[in-house]
């Protein structure tokens, strides 16, 4: 299945526990692939980079990659 996530749906599967996190170990299985321009990828980078979430660019990195193992 591939699929285009919006960002605070993107945002929530990576920062918070609930329905949406399920997401990402779909995508991490490739049971779901990620369709995303650079534009939508630049804004989830800005978009985590907020300072309400408080994540370093190393976090941001790791979660973008697919290494969210310090949530």
């Amino acid at each position: 299945m591939r699929v285009v996530i919006d960002t605070n749906v993107m945002v929530s599967a990576l920062l918070f526990q609930g329905v949406t996190s399920q997401l990402v170990p779909l995508w991490q299985k490739g049971t779901m692939t990620l369709l995303l321009s650079g534009e939508i990828l630049e804004e989830y980078l800005r978009v985590l980079a907020y300072s309400k979430f408080q994540l370093a660019k190393n976090e941001i990195r790791r979660l973008i990659e697919g290494d969210n193992s310090f949530c």
